[in-house]
């Protein structure tokens, strides 16, 4: 069975588009938290306190909770809100083979 063709209306175009942008804002944070030396060094894997403390890792740190509390803020309303066109926008690309 194939999937109506999916015609975006421009709010979910822009909206997808700002879901983007904070997702590359996210993982761009991410890899900050990441580089930060130290990260991991502990026992089991664990980060040492001393490097919580240290002013890069707050940073970073801190950088990436504002990055995650925007995302998951709006991630929350553009699922809801534009449930049918996300579903209709994965068939598709399910149907092309891009998933």
């Amino acid at each position: 069975m194939t999937p109506k063709p999916f015609t975006p209306s421009p709010a979910f175009i822009a909206a997808k588009a700002r879901y983007d942008a904070l997702q590359a804002a996210l993982a761009t944070a991410s890899h900050a938290l990441r580089a930060v030396p130290g990260i991991g060094a502990g026992p089991m894997g664990l980060t040492p306190d001393a490097v919580k403390f240290s002013a890069p890792y707050r940073t970073a740190k801190a950088a990436y909770d504002r990055a995650h509390n925007e995302a998951r803020t709006f991630n929350g309303a553009y699922c809801r809100t534009f449930k049918r066109e996300l579903a209709a926008d994965r068939a598709t690309r399910r149907a092309n083979g891009h998933l």
